[in-house]
């Protein structure tokens, strides 16, 4: 049977205590959404739906917009994804059908996506391709996202790609990370970079955040240097920096810092870590470069679930010249998934001058089947526009179709074969059904672990 739980850690009791101290949010409200589905079942079991219809609320009523049907791989990575417009008419002017294939490297991370779209199912045509490259030492680190468009028969790099070149000395320390972004020109032009040095620890000392851009004064494309870190102490660190601001979870967490701002000592930053392993608060002390106004930011992170759910509760006190009493802000964000990554509450909330607005807030009810715990309805409303306490339900999703992709040897991607050479090879369609004997056209081909897109002339 299916089970539900409340979270109630104590990270997230210090939130909302918090909370409640400076009006951010309801906390009884905010409490009672806090809980998580745990399904009932076996560890080996990975259970996929093959079939999802999207419907949204016209009237009062639920109308059906969008129905897909989809494969995976033994982690339950999307292989394959077949949607169609139930809207679709001989006057729309979107695809009423779109087909979309994807690859995954050893890590599970993806590698490549193309997508195809038409309004005959058997002559889609070619419409996006993207693909992914990570670093060699760090294998989940994206290092260059390409994505293309098909237009007037010839592929045209998106605006949106990147690159990222990773340099590392000797030892293999990371010391420089640049991103540089896709011009429309033809061109990649540099965009960010960090620059890490290191101290006679051989642990990171400063590190430097630069943005690339216009000097507004000169017109020229300048490097520019922001907030930096000098004088760390770390917590843990394997050296390799790859993202100079996530500094607070992961292999690379720090206690305390100096800040820097134009190359000038402007505060400090120190890192107090609990109660949940993956929790953690902040505490900023800064000068405001303009105005000179002294700024203290506490921001508390704190894992509500461990289904990518977690609280961000932010109070910052600006003292200015002259004002005996300081002006007061926060926020609180919080978001809830189940185990599906359903959504079980989405909410933001703002407070200025002692005025607490919610910004957003989303709510998600999810009906579990009651032998497997699979989610099979899942219904999402939002806030009211004029009434801050009601929440209008605005999208439905049904799963059907489920199937256990790490206990059936017969689902695409999983099979139990360590010999990939020697392995069967078998052909699927982009919708996921198996090809005897596949004719002209774009297949996955499966032999043994090895799961790979193939275009047949």
């Amino acid at each position: 049977m299916v089970k539900f739980y409340m979270i109630a850690a104590m990270g997230l009791f210090a939130s909302v205590a918090m909370a409640q101290e400076v009006g951010v949010v309801d906390v009884p409200q905010l409490k009672a959404r806090y809980k998580a589905h745990i399904e009932a079942k076996d560890d080996n079991s990975l259970w996929c739906p093959g079939t999802q219809v999207y419907s949204s609320m016209v009237n009062d009523e639920w109308h059906n917009d969008r129905r897909y049907n989809t494969t995976y791989d033994s982690n339950g990575n999307i292989l394959t994804d077949f949607n169609e417009d139930l809207n679709w008419t001989s006057e729309s002017t979107t695809a009423r059908y779109t087909s979309e294939v994807y690859t995954y490297s050893t890590y599970g991370k993806r590698l490549t996506g193309f997508i195809k779209t038409g309004n005959d199912k058997e002559a889609l045509k070619e419409f996006r391709k993207f693909d992914f490259t990570y670093d060699e030492v760090v294998p989940t680190f994206i290092t260059s996202y390409s994505s293309y468009t098909m237009k007037d028969g010839e592929w045209v790099k998106d605006k949106g790609s990147y690159k990222i070149t990773v340099t590392r000395d000797e030892e293999g320390r990371v010391t420089q990370v640049l991103r540089s972004d896709w011009d429309v020109m033809g061109f990649y032009q540099d965009a960010s970079k960090n620059v890490i040095t290191y101290g006679e620890d051989g642990k990171p000392s400063l590190i430097q955040n630069f943005s690339y851009g216009e000097d507004w004064n000169t017109g020229e494309s300048v490097w520019t240097e922001g907030t930096c870190y000098s004088d760390i102490v770390w917590k843990d660190c394997n050296n390799q920096i790859l993202n100079g601001g996530a500094l607070y979870q992961g292999a690379n967490r720090i206690l305390s810092a100096k800040l820097l701002s134009g190359g000038k000592e402007n505060g400090s930053i120190s890192v107090e870590y609990g109660p949940g392993a993956n929790d953690y608060t902040t505490l900023t002390e800064s000068i405001d470069p303009y105005w000179g106004d002294k700024i203290k930011t506490r921001t508390e992170w704190r894992e509500i679930n461990p289904y990518n759910s977690f609280s961000i509760l932010e109070r910052t006190e600006t003292y200015s010249e002259g004002s005996e009493e300081p002006s007061v802000s926060g926020s609180f964000e919080s978001i809830t998934r189940d185990s599906y990554g359903n959504l079980l509450e989405g909410l933001l909330t703002n407070e200025y001058y002692g005025m607490t607005s919610t910004l957003e807030h989303q709510t998600g009810e999810v009906v579990y089947d009651e032998t497997y715990g699979y989610p099979l309805v899942y219904t999402e409303s939002q806030m009211d526009l004029y009434d801050e306490t009601k929440q209008v339900p605005f999208l439905r999703k049904e799963f059907s179709d489920y199937s256990n992709y790490r206990d059936e040897p017969t689902s695409i991607g999983n099979v139990a074969v360590d010999d990939n050479e020697n392995a069967p090879v078998e052909y699927f369609n982009i919708q996921g059904v198996c090809v005897a004997n596949p004719s002209k056209g774009l297949y996955i081909r499966r032999q043994g672990k090895s799961v790979q897109r193939v275009f047949i002339k």
